[in-house]
């Protein structure tokens, strides 16, 4: 029909085991200069499986990772932020792991969402005591969206690169 069919099953079982690790540290043990500065970071690790009982209907594999379950997720970023306090600048990058998006129906495999990289910039700075300004990049790296069906490329694009630009005031 061209048109996309979607069915749900209830899986007869399922396993979910997953560990998250974070880190944040000033620079200024390198240096004095370099206090204002701090790195962060935090990686998940996930192991998932879905157990589907056999029916009579549309079959996806037996086992499979559940759908929209990436094995692994990394952050990280870097700050400056003077102890001034009247601007900042964060720079962050985030990657997941490949990750199913819509489970095959047998004999056809799964639809997998490739790892994509994401890098963003947020720059703040004060005017005056009541006027700031902000500077938004998002996606500077305008990695490619991908969805692959075994060796078939299914989808891909781009989204863009954004940038937003704004002025607050608060009265005091």
């Amino acid at each position: 029909s061209g048109t996309s069919v979607v069915t749900f099953l209830n899986a007869a079982s399922a396993r979910n085991l997953g560990v998250e690790l974070e880190l944040r540290k000033r620079l200024g043990f390198l240096a004095n200069g370099l206090e204002t500065i701090t790195v962060f970071s935090n990686v998940t690790l996930m192991d998932s499986e879905i157990s589907i009982r056999r029916s009579g209907s549309s079959q996806t594999r037996g086992r499979r990772a559940m759908v929209g379950q990436a094995p692994w997720v990394v952050n990280s970023g870097i700050t400056w932020a003077p102890e001034w306090g009247g601007s900042s600048a964060t720079l962050l990058y985030n990657v997941v792991g490949e990750r199913i998006l819509n489970a095959g129906e047998v004999p056809l495999p799964d639809v997998v969402e490739s790892p994509r990289h994401v890098l963003d910039l947020s720059l703040r700075t004060a005017l005056m005591q009541n006027v700031a300004l902000k500077l938004d990049a998002k996606n500077l790296l305008d990695s490619q969206h991908e969805y692959v069906q075994g060796d078939v490329v299914r989808e891909s694009y781009r989204t863009g690169r954004s940038i937003s630009f704004g002025v607050s005031w608060q009265q005091q």
